[in-house]
């Protein structure tokens, strides 16, 4: 189980399964860690089974918590390959894929939990 702390880059769109009809939200969540020039993000894919009231709460820039299941997937991004031939083996597959970038990875946060979130603030910085 994963627990990420993060702001949400996008707000939840209502989207249903294919085979059980069971709704979902999707979003886009951002994770900052590091400070200066070392400051990187980490953008997940979330997917989050959600009541409309909850999810109507959650908006663009909100910093949330979220627990669940990450799942890495990778995906071909076919819009670059639209005037290639396919290729006859695997090997000359993978050799077009590099070519043309056409290989993409996203890291999916499969969840029912998404909370509000503030910072705890040391005591040291609540007095000052």
């Amino acid at each position: 189980m994963a627990e990420i702390i993060g702001n949400l880059a996008t707000g939840p769109e209502p989207r249903e399964s294919q085979g059980s009809k069971e709704k979902y939200f999707t979003f886009r969540l951002a994770e900052n860690s590091g400070k200066g020039d070392s400051r990187r993000t980490t953008w997940y894919d979330v997917r989050a089974k959600l009541k409309d009231t909850e999810a109507d709460l959650l908006s663009t820039g909100h910093l949330v918590r979220i627990r669940g299941r990450l799942e890495p997937q990778a995906y071909i991004k076919k819009q670059l390959l639209a005037d290639i031939p396919v290729p006859n083996t695997w090997e000359e597959i993978i050799k077009v894929l590099k070519q043309h970038n056409a290989l993409g990875s996203s890291m999916i946060l499969l969840t029912s939990s998404v909370e509000p979130y503030q910072f705890q603030r040391r005591e040291q910085d609540a007095a000052a």
